[in-house]
């Protein structure tokens, strides 16, 4: 004989105990796991550090607790200069091997017009990953494996350092090459790719510089490094250049409610949610599930409760009065 105990705990409460993220970007890196993620709002120190691991990053001349580059979150930025950057040698994040595919990205703000390195990867025998700004202000990415035995190089069609913030992301795989993303666009345009796959033998990541952390460094704002060692799909990289501006603009509230549900990992067969008719603007998270969803419910003057069932159900506007027919009654 065995006693089993559960515990019943009503649908909203459950939604109440769960905290969304600082803002959608933050929801959406998360959801797409990188490697590592050097968020760089740091306090003012010596030391940054990942939020996947932990990984430490050591800073040399940099200015920590600028104001951030991502719309509607909190979390600081750095500000770098010629001679500064982020040193990591952590293996865990480094991407170490053959590689058949990865991705780095950033947010950047800049407005200068020198050749600036915005993340390196150096392992020996000359391996490299490079990501940097040329004097036109153009994107360069370049891969060389060790050996040499791998080159590929791709250049931006359009410039970044105009002074405005921008989602900066590249992509390598052996089926689409090296790829450069601007604020969700392929701006590649020079494409070189060597046979076979690049294979690095790591050593250490400098986000804001090369290696010797001398020249080349990055003048201006950093913020949001993120290392993946897979190629990111066109929908991942479209959401997180999104979400760094206008997050979740445009959403019907049933979208905006399955966004919602999916972060509190609420199951999908215990769910049913209209489509809504309202037009939401960005959102602001920071607060529960559950005081989200009642917003979005308000906001389209529907119905959001739990059923009998344990469902989370929502009625939009429209539904509350466009009813089916329970009877025809005849003039008689």
């Amino acid at each position: 004989l065995a006693l089993a105990t559960f515990r019943a705990t009503d649908g909203f409460a459950a939604l109440e105990a769960v905290e969304l993220p600082g803002s959608a970007y933050v929801a959406e890196v998360t959801e797409s796991a990188p490697r590592a993620w050097f968020r760089l709002g740091d306090a003012q120190g010596a030391t940054v550090r990942d939020t996947v691991a932990a990984i430490p990053g050591t800073v040399v001349n940099a200015d920590l607790g600028q104001p951030g580059l991502v719309s509607r979150d909190s979390d600081t930025a750095v500000t770098f200069t010629s001679t500064g950057g982020v040193s990591v040698t952590d293996s865990r994040a480094l991407l170490s091997g053959t590689l058949a595919e990865f991705t780095f990205e950033a947010i950047i703000q800049t407005t200068a017009a020198a050749t600036q390195v915005l993340l390196q990867q150096d392992g020996s025998d000359s391996a490299q990953l490079r990501l940097r700004m040329l004097g036109t202000g153009i994107l360069e990415f370049q891969v060389t494996g060790a050996g040499s035995a791998f080159t590929a190089e791709t250049e931006s069609s359009g410039v970044v350092n105009d002074g405005s913030a921008h989602h900066v992301l590249a992509t390598y795989s052996s089926t689409n090459g090296l790829r450069l993303f601007v604020d969700g666009v392929d701006v590649s345009s020079v494409v070189l790719v060597g046979a076979g796959s690049p294979v690095m033998v790591p050593k250490s990541l400098t986000l804001g510089n090369d290696k010797a952390l001398v020249v080349n460094g990055w003048t201006g704002v950093l913020d949001e490094v993120a290392v993946y060692d897979r190629e990111l799909t066109a929908a991942e990289i479209a959401a997180h250049a999104g979400e760094f501006t206008t997050p979740w603009d445009g959403d019907l509230p049933g979208a905006r409610l399955e966004r919602v549900l999916d972060l509190a990992g609420w199951p999908a067969a215990l769910r049913s949610i209209d489509t809504g008719t309202s037009t939401l603007q960005p959102a602001t998270l920071g607060v529960s599930a559950l005081e989200h969803a009642q917003k979005v419910a308000d906001s389209d003057f529907g119905a959001l409760f739990i059923t009998a069932g344990g469902s989370v159900r929502f009625i939009g506007r429209a539904g509350l009065y466009n009813r089916p027919a329970l009877a025809t009654f005849a003039h008689d």
